[in-house]
Order: C-alpha cells, then sequence, then structure tokens
C-alpha cells in the first residue's frame, strides 16, 4: 500500500494489479485528475477493495462528487475504466403505452378493484398499484415525477391484479380423530381425571390437558383455532394422563 501511495504522490499511474480494483480494468485517472475516454463506460472510484462504480459518459473528474459517495475516507483514490459490458438503459416508457387515459392532473382517476395507475407526462412517470380509485396529484403518489408540468393518470391495460382467492371450504371435521365426542362449544364437556382434550373444527384444533371437565369456549382453551366457525371438544381416546407417582416416604 506504501507503493501506491508513493506513486499516487509521484502522480505516476500504477499497473492495474496494484489494486484489487484494477482486476478486469484500466487505470485512467488519480483522485483529483481527470479520467478521459469517450463513449460511456463503466468506471470504479475508490483504492483496494473498497470502491463505487457508475456508468459514465465522455470522460469524468475523478472524485468523490462525480460517483457521490467516499468509498474510502481519508485514503487516496484512483479511477479504472472496467472492461464489464455497460447496463442497457431501462426502456423508455411512455404514459400512455399500453394503458389508457383515466384524468388530468387534480381529477380523480375512477376505477374498481386494484390496478396499476401510472402518473405523470411523456416518459417521466411513476406507478403505482391502487385500489378503487384516486386523486390523480402529487400527494396520492408521492413524490412529482415532472415539476412544473401538466400531468395525467393513466390505467395500466395489462396490470388488473388478480383478486385474492376465496377461502377454502372447511375441511371435513378430522378433530375427531381417535377421539371421542364430548360436547358443542358453549355447553360443559364432563369427565372425570385428567384428560386431553381437543377444541375447533375440521383439522383446526387445540389441545389442552384439563382435569375434571371443562367448559368447550375459547376462553377455557385460550384462543380461536377457527373463528367464526362452530366448535366442538373432543376426549382424546388414549390420553389418560397417568398421576404422578407418590412420593417415597423412608
Amino acid at each position: 500500500m506504501k507503493s501506491i501511495l508513493l506513486l499516487l504522490l509521484l502522480g505516476v499511474a500504477p499497473t492495474a494489479q496494484a489494486a484489487e480494483i484494477g482486476t478486469g480494468a484500466t487505470w485512467c485517472s488519480n483522485e483529483g485528475g481527470n479520467c478521459s475516454f469517450s463513449g460511456t463506460k463503466v468506471v470504479r472510484y475508490g483504492s483496494g477493495s473498497k470502491y463505487t462504480s457508475k456508468t459514465l459518459s465522455g470522460g469524468a473528474a475523478c472524485n468523490t462528487a462525480t460517483f457521490g459517495v467516499d468509498p474510502y475516507p481519508n485514503w487516496g483514490k484512483m479511477c479504472f475504466i472496467s472492461a464489464e459490458a455497460v447496463p442497457a438503459p431501462a426502456p423508455v416508457v411512455d404514459i400512455g403505452t399500453d394503458a389508457t387515459w383515466c384524468a388530468n392532473e387534480g381529477g380523480n382517476c375512477s376505477f374498481t378493484g386494484a390496478r396499476e395507475v401510472r402518473y405523470g407526462s411523456g416518459t417521466r412517470t411513476i406507478t403505482k398499484t391502487l385500489t378503487g380509485g384516486t386523486p390523480c396529484t402529487t400527494a396520492a403518489f408521492g413524490s412529482d415525477p415532472y415539476p412544473n408540468f401538466g400531468k395525467m393518470c393513466f390505467l395500466v391495460k395489462s396490470s388488473v391484479v388478480a383478486p385474492a382467492p376465496a377461502p377454502a371450504p372447511a375441511p371435513v371435521v378430522d378433530i375427531g380423530a381417535n377421539a371421542s365426542w364430548c360436547a358443542n362449544e358453549g355447553a360443559n364437556c364432563a369427565f372425570t381425571g385428567t384428560r386431553e382434550v381437543r377444541y375447533g373444527s375440521g383439522n383446526r384444533t387445540i389441545t389442552k390437558t384439563l382435569t375434571g371437565g371443562t367448559a368447550c369456549s375459547n376462553a377455557a382453551f385460550g384462543s380461536d383455532p377457527y373463528p367464526y366457525q362452530g366448535k366442538m371438544c373432543f376426549l382424546v381416546k388414549e390420553a389418560v394422563v397417568a398421576p404422578a407417582p407418590a412420593p417415597v416416604v423412608d
């Protein structure tokens, strides 16, 4: 690392192998200089293995201001041009592409259900999934995609959001598997001794070990295993709990 600092102080271009930042890349400039190139390139800025990358065009100043972050504070940095391919730009989508006009800015965009709504003008837009209509305003979309310019709302044609599937029908009651019915919800489940008692409906149940009978209710079992559904209590057949052995007294 001392050799890198010496090269920086002398203004000598280090070789790509001097730091990890140069792996698969070509040195371009020391910090504070200008990294000259034509076209669009991926440029790395930093030192060693601590660097940031940015896609730039037509050359760039090799400084923190250009890259927006200092990847290695209080340390001399360099710029390298990476050999990696320049990422493809995001596709430009006009606000009306595959969409239908819904409202001008300040109006109300009316629709039912959940839809993707595009807000803006030209290619400067925001898209949000909204339900049951929306004001066509910057406040509704959270930011202004095109300040000081009239905007519109469009409904994306292919974006009808599928409703949540209907809940599955109540399952066939298997609360009684290897158990015997004891009481319906709201009644009393009578038994002697200590038993495992199953409470619920279908395969949505709670099992508790109880003694001397119990109310067949949410309160007795501590929660509702199947809200808005009639429930029952069953005694698990093989679940007679053996009493603890009496202590041996010498």
